[in-house]
């Protein structure tokens, strides 16, 4: 038996040691017979130091990256390498930091390796991430907050595991919970449930119009692609700010297996009510959007979207087939169409539009209780509100231009229903 005491490592840069004891049976067994027990306090470590060491190192696009960085850490555990006993691990560079506590497994077997972790604190934020981390792993849609505190637990191996994280940010709080099982394989399953509170979910996704969400989001389900696909989904929304006004109470259903999306909601707010029916095939040749909305009432002057007094209810069904980008056919209709102005009220039975597609040509037939229009030419039933406002303004310049329909030119049919 061997055993090596007070080891201790200086260089220009770096310094590594003090209570630090290791032993072991023989050389030819030093895997199967190690054992550590050390204190290690106030330690030191230079990035450039470690590539002395191991050269290769140096491909690696985070190594590289922070090749002139300088890390602090403390290290205090116990063990062998099939089971380390971590009291305490802090590492420390820039201003983020990590302190955590816990026990390793099976260190030298990558597929058994097991961590059982607990984060006692997390420190970071924006300026740090985007020195340390490589710019490939880090989102151009997402801004990172300036401020990131967080702490939690990892427990299980690096494709099946358990972990819980409880973070508070410049940007709002939010805790998150996985339960993640074979995720090196094909078809992975998953549990996650997310909850935020005062979270700034523009700032995050760098869109304006968004603002503060605070609710739930629960994902459980199995695969990633869309043709193994399994997934349920639940959302319970307490409130969310769009386009400055913050909507109450809004709960989604859903469900994705095999390219088949099944969804159901209900919006309660003081000023926006409907529920909503949705089924979705996304399986290419075979795509179709069944959808059913009740619109009870909504207040377009409170929520924000007008600056007159309108408020408004409506029945919509809508039943498209085809690839939206190519041939897309089917209709949408508007029933019992109450819209109220100034307490004056304008009532409308059904507003039903059906389009017909053929390759380089559409029909698009829009009936009323008050009109009947007829349009042909290479326009989609996607498009042909803009392309209808558009075609109009022309002669009597309703409403501002929207973006150009090059392309898309058509000819109408118009003929006036008297009542």
């Amino acid at each position: 038996q061997a055993s090596l005491s007070d080891l201790s490592l200086v260089t220009n840069y770096s310094t590594i040691g003090q209570d630090i004891k290791i032993t072991y049976t023989s050389l030819r067994e030093i895997m199967s017979t190690l054992t550590i027990d050390c204190s290690m306090q106030n330690n030191k470590v230079a990035v450039k130091d470690l590539l002395l060491l191991v050269p290769e190192l140096d491909t690696i696009e985070i190594i590289h990256k922070n090749k002139n960085r300088l890390a602090t850490f403390n290290l205090i555990a116990k063990g062998n390498l099939n089971q380390l006993n971590i009291k305490q691990f802090y590492f420390k560079t820039l201003q983020s930091s990590i302190d955590t506590k816990g026990q390793l497994r099976f260190v030298t077997n990558p597929d058994k390796l097991y961590f059982d972790l607990t984060f006692n604190r997390i420190q970071t934020g924006a300026s740090d991430l985007e020195a340390i981390l490589p710019d490939s792993t880090l989102p151009v849609s997402i801004q990172l907050p300036a401020e990131l505190h967080a702490k939690g637990n990892y427990k299980g191996t690096l494709s099946d595991f358990r972990s819980s994280i409880n973070m508070s940010s410049s940007i709002g709080s939010a805790f998150i919970h996985a339960d993640m099982k074979n995720i090196q394989k094909e078809v992975p399953s998953y549990n996650i449930a997310v909850q935020t509170h005062s979270f700034d979910l523009g700032k995050l996704l760098y869109q304006s119009r968004i603002g503060i969400v605070n609710g739930a989001v629960d994902i459980k389900g199995s695969g990633f692609k869309l043709d193994n696909a399994s997934v349920n989904i639940h959302t319970d929304i307490k409130s969310l700010v769009v386009n400055a006004y913050n909507y109450h109470n809004i709960d989604l259903n859903g469900s994705i297996k095999n390219g088949l999306i099944d969804a159901e909601g209900e919006v309660a707010d003081s000023n926006l009510n409907f529920t909503l029916l949705a089924k979705v095939n996304l399986n290419k040749e075979s795509e179709f959007y069944d959808l059913k909305l009740n619109l009870s009432g909504a207040d377009l002057h409170r929520l924000k979207i007008t600056e007159k007094n309108i408020m408004v209810s409506a029945n919509t069904d809508l039943h498209l087939t085809g690839d939206p980008t190519q041939n897309i056919n089917g209709h949408i209709s508007c029933r019992n169409i109450l819209v109220i102005q100034d307490d004056k009220r304008y009532k409308e039975d059904s507003l039903v539009l059906v389009s017909i597609n053929e390759p380089g040509k559409n029909n698009v037939k829009l009936n009323s209780s008050m009109f009947a229009a007829s349009f042909d030419g290479n326009i989609d039933v996607l498009s042909v509100s803009d392309a209808i406002t558009n075609h109009f303004n022309r002669y009597f310049h309703l409403t501002e231009m929207t973006h150009p329909f090059y392309g898309k030119l058509f000819y109408h049919h118009l003929r006036t229903i008297n009542l």
